[in-house]
């Protein structure tokens, strides 16, 4: 989701956030990374990007919310834990002269995942809270208050938030436009293939449930012992920690679902190449917003194939039903299941639901990713408007 600044982002290493994570406590990983987030990815010479922070509990408390208490005991239990060091005169003076203030250095691993400013920060100029502080909201989901009675709030918050996190690590725009689908998807069910008069195939398909594969599971939830009755298998307390907190960041808008054509399906062939969007169905950006005919519109700033259409004024080859879609002249709504309908060159395709992080760092991938997506679902449209002989001049 774009912000009207352009956002930053800082690195850390997701392997040092998973030694933090298995230390059991929410408020270590988050204060963590909140120092993170103000640590200096361009230092002087001699200063490793990353390793330095000028930020401290104050900075706790006003972007997260953590209380002055909880705040500093963070910062002992970090220091003392070995994944912080007070800043030293060395560190001062390298900085010296410069807005920069040194306060802690970061004792991290190799650094290897990038995160958004707004990861921290919430976006600039909008009234959009950050995944830090939507996080703690999580608790446990009232479909399974009897199966996880036994955690506790703090436990639901470090689940969602490692979670989080190794969707972050886990995604590639311009690789699969999101969250590797060989993670967690969204199955779509292609109903039929249907050869039009005019020249393409019709496609029609519906969405089923969520889904994960149990490497993705396990290596989200690091605090989480993963043992199941069987090898190979996790716990069904693994698996009901895992559901709840993919719900909580769900619910809380932190991911969306873009609706993609691959060449082949993912699940089956890790060469699987993303052809381009067909939809994004980001329905918190849609929410309560409404076109002349009651329907929910698409305001995701995403591209997609059957957006680049009706900018063109085409709006007969392809279709969206919402699953609360209003039908008839008497303003009566009735639920329908949610189904796609669009006009494709050919028969070769599977169509697929892949979730994106709805903050993401401005960083090469998700810079390229805009080109390369923008590519494809130009040249797609183009084939598609060739087989009805249609003339656009522009996409």
């Amino acid at each position: 989701m774009a912000s009207k600044g352009r956002q930053g982002y800082f690195r850390v290493s997701s392997a040092t956030l998973e030694k933090i994570a298995k230390l059991g406590k929410p408020e270590l990983l988050i204060g963590f990374l909140v120092l993170a987030r103000f640590s200096n990815g361009a230092p002087p010479q001699g200063i490793a990007p990353h390793t330095i922070s000028c930020s401290g509990a104050n900075a706790m408390k006003q972007y997260v919310g953590l209380s002055e208490a909880t705040s500093k005991g963070v910062i002992d239990a970090l220091v003392e834990a070995g994944f912080l060091v007070r800043a030293t005169d060395a560190d001062k003076a390298a900085f010296a002269g410069a807005k920069f203030r040194p306060t802690y250095q970061l004792c991290q691993g190799a650094i290897d995942l990038d995160l958004p400013h707004a990861f921290v920060d919430g976006l600039v100029g909008y009234e959009a809270s950050s995944p830090l502080r939507r996080i703690r909201e999580a608790g446990v989901r009232p479909e399974r208050a009897e199966s996880l009675s036994m955690l506790s709030q703090a436990d639901c918050q470090l689940d969602a938030l490692t979670l989080l996190l190794s969707i972050y690590k886990n995604t590639g725009m311009v690789a699969y436009g999101g969250l590797h689908p060989r993670s967690t998807f969204r199955k779509w069910e292609t109903k039929s293939k249907r050869r039009r008069d005019e020249g393409g195939f019709e496609w029609m398909a519906e969405p089923e449930e969520d889904r994960a594969y149990i490497d993705f599971m396990r290596q989200s939830l690091p605090h989480v012992s993963a043992v199941g009755k069987d090898k190979g298998q996790l716990s069904d307390l693994h698996k009901g920690r895992f559901w709840n907190a993919w719900e909580h960041i769900k619910d809380r808008g932190l991911i969306y679902e873009a609706v993609a054509m691959f060449d082949v399906d993912p699940g089956q062939n890790a060469n699987a190449r993303l052809i381009c969007t067909l939809r994004v169905n980001d329905f918190h950006a849609d929410s309560d917003r409404k076109g002349r005919n009651g329907t929910k519109v698409n305001v995701s700033n995403d591209p997609s194939l059957l957006k680049a259409m009706l900018n063109v004024g085409e709006h007969t080859l392809h279709f969206y039903t919402h699953p609360e879609y209003p039908y008839g002249a008497d303003g009566q709504s009735r639920s329908d299941p949610e189904s796609l309908r669009l006009t494709w060159p050919d028969k070769s395709g599977h169509i697929i639901g892949i979730w994106r992080p709805r903050f993401r760092a401005i960083n090469a991938d998700a810079g390229s990713w805009l080109d390369v997506e923008n590519e494809g679902i130009a040249s797609t449209a183009q084939r598609i408007f060739s087989l009805r002989d249609i003339k656009v001049e522009r996409i």
